[in-house]
This record gives C-alpha cells, structure tokens and sequence, in this order.
C-alpha cells in the first residue's frame, strides 16, 4: 500500500512536468509565429502535441493507480467489518456459554417456589390479603361514597298554587251541603190570610153607607 502511494506520487510529479512542458512549446510555438519563423514554430507544435500524448497515458496510469488503492482500501475495510463481526459472534457465543437456556429455565423455577413459599408465609402469619377483608373495605367504601353524594333537593309547592286548591276545595263542600238543604219557603201560612182580611176591612171603610 505505502509502494504503491509513493509510485502514485512519482507519477503525479511526473504529469506535472508534462504540463509545464506543453505550456512552454506552446509559448515557444506562438513566438516563433510572431516572428515569421514557421518551422520552428511547426516544430514547437509538434512537440507539444507529443507531451499532450504522453499526458494521455500518465493521467491514465494514476487513474489505474487510483482504482488499485481503492480496491485496497477497500479491501482492508472489508477485513476490518469481518474481525468486528467475528469477535462480536465469538463473544456472543461466550456469553450463551455462560449463560444456558437451562440455568434460565432453573432461575425461573427457583424464582416462583421462592414466591410460593413466601406466600405460604404470609397466610401462615395473617399478613396475606384476606378476600373477606376486601370485600367489607369495599363495603365501607361504598358507603363512604353515597354519605358523600348530595340529597335530593325537595320541591316546593308555590303558596298561589296551595291557596288555589284549597278555595277550590272549600267551593265543592258549599255546594254539597246547598244541594243537601231542603229550599227556602216562598210564601208564610196565615200571614197571607191576615193580609187579604185587612184589606177587605179598609175597603169596606172607605166605601159610603
């Protein structure tokens, strides 16, 4: 990899001067013009075009050297992931090791006859949950809840409408006792007959003899 950096360096330094190369015949090529000499400046083309050439083939060499330190690089990062990965599995594996699905299983068993027993525990001392005791707690909570609620407000009868139903009442019992009384008399006995024989006495005085 450093062998193949450094040759990629030497070839960079190497297309540097190719480029100085072609921008000098390329001068000399333009004065040589100026000043009517067309050979020499032919021949300064000439020139030029073959550094141009060489410049092809050195760019084309980096880029092949290029394409290889990738490829190297690359490579080395693919290395790199498969160590990562594979000391991952490895350490993966220590730990299952020492961790079996059967002392898992033996923890668990473990865990719940240790739960069992402290419950039996707990009955044998009175210090479990009582489902009576549940059951009368919520009695009392319940009791507690409607003392809280609020009474049913009582309706007022307005006093018009009292008033009204007692005039009404007492109308129906005078009209019951009315119709169970015998009717008034329209004349008096004998008080007609002491009236007609006074007026027949005074009409009597008042006619002459």
């Amino acid at each position: 990899m450093l062998t193949l950096k450094v040759t990629k360096n030497r070839v960079g330094k190497h297309r540097t001067g190719i480029l100085r190369s072609i921008e000098l015949e390329g001068a000399s090529a333009r004065e040589h013009a100026a000043h009517g000499n067309r050979q020499s400046a032919r021949d300064a083309l000439r020139r030029r075009r073959y550094w141009e050439q060489v410049l092809g083939k050195t760019e084309a060499m980096l880029l092949q050297l290029d394409e290889v330190i990738a490829g190297i690089e690359l490579a080395q990062l693919n290395k790199v992931v498969y160590s990562g990965l594979a000391a991952g599995t490895a350490a993966l594996k220590r730990m299952q090791a020492d961790l079996p699905l059967e002392k898992v299983e033996r923890l668990m068993d473990e865990r719940a006859d240790a739960l069992a027993m402290m419950d039996e525990v707990d009955a044998a001392l009175g210090t479990g949950h009582d489902a009576e005791l549940d059951e009368e707690l919520g009695a009392l909570e319940a009791e507690n809840v409607n003392a809280q609620l609020p009474a049913a407000p009582a309706v007022a009868v307005p006093q018009t409408l009292a008033a009204d139903a007692a005039d009404a009442a007492l109308d129906a019992a005078d009209a019951d006792l009315a119709s169970s009384l015998p009717s008034a008399p329209t004349s008096v006995p004998g008080f007609e007959r002491a009236n007609g024989r006074a007026l027949r006495e005074r009409t009597a005085l008042s006619v002459p003899g």
